[in-house]
């Protein structure tokens, strides 16, 4: 391969995550960036140009932006289940870039156990075909994005460092993103860094955002028990208090997705020698004060927040069971160390990251008037 100008090799760029780490590197680096997209050869490139011209508009970013796409992205087609030698490849015939880094965010997001098997498929074994692609193009550093919740039930401070033996929570996507990092730490042909991302939500200026977990899912979870509800006993949510077993002192750590990778894409220009980071925010509202600000923000009383499910009624039962998979970010009581990530940024204010109570009051509203409330006008006027 010959060495006529540095790249980047980018997976996932047409996620929430990736998306984003996409622009940034646009806006950082003069580099090429190949972007592993699925599909056919013309689908996979409009497919990634539409999202990055969607997200100019939906993050205010200067129209330009479109333009360095066209002019230093690369979409490779190809898939992260296929072999390895074969993305190699295609790779080769397709650019005479060198590789310095590569960027490995595709994964999936699912949770539940029905779907345990393609989540392990895609974020262990896609992990594993990425990394040996990374060693076959040369590159020196190969940058995987995880989860800080490979903390599992662990509370207190959570450091950025090899987790041995985690005790997960039960589900499939924190196991997945576990055995992921497990086929990180046995790479030791190439310089690996695991970033760690919190709770993601939109973009910290506009709110903007296109995939709707985490917080959102439980806005949305919400949502749809309160439609519900009122099919079934009309005005009771609205008067009586759901109880929820949370620890409502706990801080619950949301970090906008722009924030993300602008902090990940500082550490992978920088020196730091160090293999794990957390992408979070330095301060995040408490699961009080998030519980409250979701309710009030859906027109529905502040949640009673108690100790054990043996206080629940019948409804509050129906409502936990909805929310089930949520419990144990409810009730984590996590401090996310910065120590790592806080050296190699040098502590810069433009890298510091506090959400405050109001901004995350802003993203709970934004998220309900653009999407739930726009639905819901839509559904009835059809």
């Amino acid at each position: 391969m010959t060495n006529l100008t540095s790249a980047h090799f980018l997976t996932g760029a047409t996620g929430f995550v990736g998306s984003s780490l996409l622009i940034e590197l646009l806006q950082s680096t003069d580099d090429q960036i190949l972007c592993l997209v699925r599909g056919s050869d013309n689908s996979a490139q409009d497919r990634l140009r539409l999202v990055i011209k969607n997200l100019i508009s939906l993050y205010q970013l200067r129209p330009s932006l479109l333009q360095l796409f066209d002019k230093r992205c690369q979409v490779i087609s190809g898939d992260i289940l296929e072999p390895a030698d074969i993305l190699f490849e295609q790779i080769i015939q397709q650019t005479n870039c060198k590789i310095q880094q590569v960027w490995h965010s595709a994964a999936s997001l699912n949770y539940e156990d029905r779907f345990a098997d393609e989540i392990c498929t895609l974020n262990v074994g896609g992990t594993k075909t990425v990394i040996e692609l990374a060693k076959r193009l040369g590159a020196e550093t190969f940058n995987h994005f995880s989860t800080s919740y490979v903390a599992g039930v662990r509370t207190g401070q959570v450091m950025e460092s090899y987790v041995p033996d985690p005790q997960l929570n039960a589900n499939a996507y924190e196991r997945s993103k576990s055995l992921g990092e497990q086929v990180i730490r046995s790479t030791t042909e190439i310089h690996t860094r695991i970033f760690r991302p919190s709770i993601v939500i939109g973009h910290n200026k506009t709110l903007g955002a296109f995939n709707f977990t985490g917080l959102y899912g439980f806005i949305r979870r919400l949502h749809q028990f309160k439609k519900i509800m009122s099919r079934i006993n009309r005005g009771y949510l609205e008067s009586n208090p759901v109880r929820i077993v949370a620890d409502g002192n706990a801080q619950l750590n949301l970090v906008p997705v722009n924030t993300l990778a602008t902090q990940a894409v500082a550490v992978g220009l920088g020196s730091s020698p160090m293999h794990h980071f957390h992408l979070t925010s330095s301060d995040s509202p408490t699961v009080a004060k998030a519980l409250n600000t979701v309710f009030t923000g859906l027109g529905l009383p502040e949640p009673e927040l108690i100790a054990s499910p043996e206080e629940y009624n019948w409804i509050d039962r129906q409502f936990n069971e909805k929310i089930d998979f949520y419990a144990s970010y409810l009730n984590s009581g996590k401090i996310f160390d910065r120590s790592n990530i806080d050296a190699a940024l040098g502590q810069k204010d433009d890298f510091l990251c506090i959400l405050t109570d109001e901004e995350l009051k802003s993203h709970v509203d934004w998220y309900i008037s653009s999407n739930l409330n726009a639905k819901d006008s839509v559904q009835m006027a059809a």
